[in-house]
């Protein structure tokens, strides 16, 4: 009879391959196909509700629109697979304001072989539902958690979801599925970013970093002046100092996806200094909206031009190219920064080694 922890080690490296198998193939082929629309991560926006109001997140204080619909998640899941993706990253809002809906696409995503991940600020998670997520394909539980305790405009606090991350700690023992730290570095939380580092390290879980930026594109319904998301000079020192610990920290093995490269554009970036780098957006990512209409990437979301709708994309590379010498350089957007850094021959086998360390 098989032990306990022969069978959680074998669903682990189950787990394991179907990231390789839905991140490494997808890559290789976008390679091939290299003038072909090939994405490979999807950013799924099923509801633009949030519980929340963080201070830095213009995407939670859109005006309210119906959220996705299941004829939309349906064919969209359908055409992102015929294009080869398989990866589906749900985004809102919060994407548990509608829970019964993600159970539905989660399971029809995992049925039709995506790696799919979760984010959530956690405060409306429960056992029944973790369980039932993980049944359904959820892969990835990404925790967005930015200080310890709650502070001004900051109320994704890791103490006010304990017992919920304490549930997927204990439930993710089983191995079905990986539970990571989602941390945004702001103005107000430098400390915090270091202590939830050493937790989620403690915890042998995964962790991911955001440097906030203000929207590049007018948000006439976003209220927080610029001056309060950027950093101010006084604390360019500081902040520093915090991205050379997190580089340490991810030299010497903590389980960090960013890659060393997105901490050292992180300084320039704080002071305003252009950030160039291969921005893969159109390319092998792309957003779906609630109502199926198509973006290349977040921060234009809101974009008034026709990038199309779902089975129907219009990412033209030229124009594409144009877009990006407008906005490269004044986005560091975490996703696709890491995207393009391990979307590379030279890094892939990185990425991959990546997912299989954090399984052991």
């Amino acid at each position: 009879m098989a032990t306990k922890s022969g069978q959680i080690h074998r669903k682990r490296l189950a787990v394991g391959w179907k990231a390789v198998r839905c991140w490494f193939w997808p890559f290789f082929k976008s390679r091939f196909y290299d003038s072909h629309f090939r994405p490979v991560l999807s950013f799924f926006f099923t509801d633009l509700a949030c519980n929340y109001r963080c201070f830095y997140c213009y995407g939670s204080h859109v005006p309210q629109e119906a959220g996705m619909t299941w004829e939309t998640a349906r064919k969209s899941l359908d055409w992102l697979h015929s294009a080869g993706c398989r990866v589906l990253a749900f985004m809102g809002g919060e994407p548990l304001i509608r829970k019964q809906f993600i159970l539905a696409v989660a399971r029809y995503a995992g049925e039709r072989g995506f790696y799919v991940y979760l984010p959530t600020n956690g405060m409306l998670l429960d056992e029944n539902f973790i369980i039932e997520a993980a049944e359904a394909g959820v892969d990835v539980f990404n925790l967005a958690v930015d200080c310890i305790d709650e502070k001004p405009g900051l109320p994704k606090a890791l103490n006010r979801v304990r017992r919920q991350y304490e549930m997927l700690r204990e439930l993710s023992a089983e191995g079905s599925f990986l539970v990571m730290f989602n941390v945004s570095i702001t103005p107000r939380n430098v400390e915090d970013v270091k202590e939830l580092t050493e937790i989620a390290y403690r915890d042998r879980i995964n962790v991911d970093y955001h440097v906030v930026e203000p929207p590049l594109n007018d948000q006439s319904h976003f209220q927080t002046p610029r001056d309060e998301i950027l950093f101010p000079s006084d604390d360019y020192q500081k902040v520093d100092e915090l991205l050379d610990w997190l580089l340490a920290k991810y030299r010497q093995g903590y389980n960090i996806a960013n890659s060393p490269q997105h901490f050292l554009a992180a300084k320039r970036f704080i002071r305003g200094e252009p950030v160039r780098w291969n921005c893969r957006a159109g390319i092998n990512t792309l957003v779906i909206r609630t109502d199926g209409r198509l973006t290349p990437c977040f921060e234009f979301f809101n974009d008034p031009n026709d990038w199309g709708v779902v089975g129907e994309p219009k990412f033209d590379r030229a124009r594409l190219a144009e877009l990006k010498k407008r906005c490269n350089g004044r986005c560091l957007s975490t996703c696709n920064f890491t995207s393009a850094y391990y979307g590379r021959l030279a890094t892939v086998f990185e990425w991959v080694g990546k997912y299989f360390r954090v399984r052991s």
